[in-house]
């Protein structure tokens, strides 16, 4: 089939990179871009970090249901 299991990678790394770019701003290492909502930067990491392991388990079980429906 043309799905596996790496169907949702992309949404993976990039939920990756946002976390590493939160990192570097709570670290101070780079200015928050505006998207970070600035001053919210540090709140916003602590709910990425604790749900990240669920968005990839999730991504991975939508991956495996679709390759398994067609």
């Amino acid at each position: 089939t043309w799905v596996g299991r790496d169907l949702f990678l992309s949404v993976a790394r990039h939920d990756l990179q946002v976390l590493f770019e939160r990192i570097l701003v709570s670290l101070e290492r780079i200015p928050a871009a505006r998207w970070m909502n600035d001053g919210r930067a540090t709140e916003s990491l602590d709910e990425l970090v604790r749900d990240l392991p669920a968005r990839i388990e999730r991504l991975d079980y939508l991956a495996a249901d679709c390759g398994t429906s067609n």
